[in-house]
């Protein structure tokens, strides 16, 4: 007759022979038997200690990566074993991104096009309440981005009584870049071309945030009445600036009278 026993979840067989004694269990048996208490023990060692080593990994890993918890918990699978030899990178952990960017300041978060805006705004009600001397400026039509310019030729230049219109283009970063502006009537001017480029240090390398587009057209009002030869846009007009000052102002009038009435 054979009867039967658990042990820690195995099952233990005994048998009795004829003569009533007790047959050994087999060593197959009694083996995993031993396993599964291992294996129980080990698990609640990882529930208090996460590195605590398990019989995989302490025939699988070699002591240091095993246990250092600055280089995370080892891979699960022997396969993923690197050679001996060959040095590990330190882990990082899975949550963390190192590659990830600082926070941005606050005024970089608000978009480029809506700061322009804010401060073009400003700007055309100070106009408004102040305006500049002989000037005029204002957007064109409906669009912000977009100025007209007006400068009366100062009294004591050649351009006296003459209309000049500028066009003024705001960029999408602006104050951080300068406006771009442009004459629309012609004028005789070392410092002009053809094309109504202005060639004026703060509109380039001298442009700040903290000028305004008042203060740009009162130095372009300057400009016509002190011209800059030494740094000309057109230098045959700038030769004749100083050589020849009467005729230079001579021709000057000239194209007032004939293109800015």
């Amino acid at each position: 007759m054979r009867t039967g026993a658990h042990s820690v979840g195995v099952l233990w067989w005994s048998s009795m022979d004829a003569c009533g004694s007790t047959r050994r269990p087999s060593r197959r048996i009694a083996q995993h038997g031993a396993n599964a208490r291992s294996t129980q023990r080990h698990a609640r060692l990882r529930r208090r200690d996460p590195y605590a080593r398990t019989p995989a990994l302490a025939r699988g890993w070699p002591e240091d990566v095993s246990r250092d918890p600055a280089r995370g918990p080892p891979p699960p699978c022997r396969e993923m074993r690197a050679p001996s030899n060959i040095a590990h990178p330190p882990l990082t952990h899975p949550c963390v991104s190192f590659a990830s960017s600082p926070p941005r300041p606050l005024w970089q978060e608000a978009t480029p096009s809506s700061m322009a805006s804010k401060r073009i705004n400003k700007e055309l009600q100070d106009l408004g309440k102040d305006p500049p001397a002989n000037c005029s400026a204002g957007p064109v039509g409906d669009d912000l981005f977009h100025w007209q310019a007006t400068i009366m030729g100062p009294g004591d230049s050649p351009f006296q009584g003459g209309i000049f219109f500028l066009d003024i283009h705001f960029p999408p970063d602006y104050p951080f870049k300068p406006p771009k502006v442009q004459f629309q009537t012609k004028i005789y001017h070392p410092n002009v071309n053809s094309n109504g480029s202005i060639c004026l240090d703060i509109l380039n390398a001298q442009w700040s945030p903290a000028l305004t587009t008042s203060k740009v057209i009162l130095s372009i009002c300057s400009l016509l009445t002190d011209a800059n030869p030494d740094d000309p846009l057109v230098p045959e007009i700038a030769r004749i600036y100083k050589e020849d000052r009467a005729k230079y102002d001579a021709t000057a009038r000239e194209w007032t009278q004939k293109y800015a009435k």
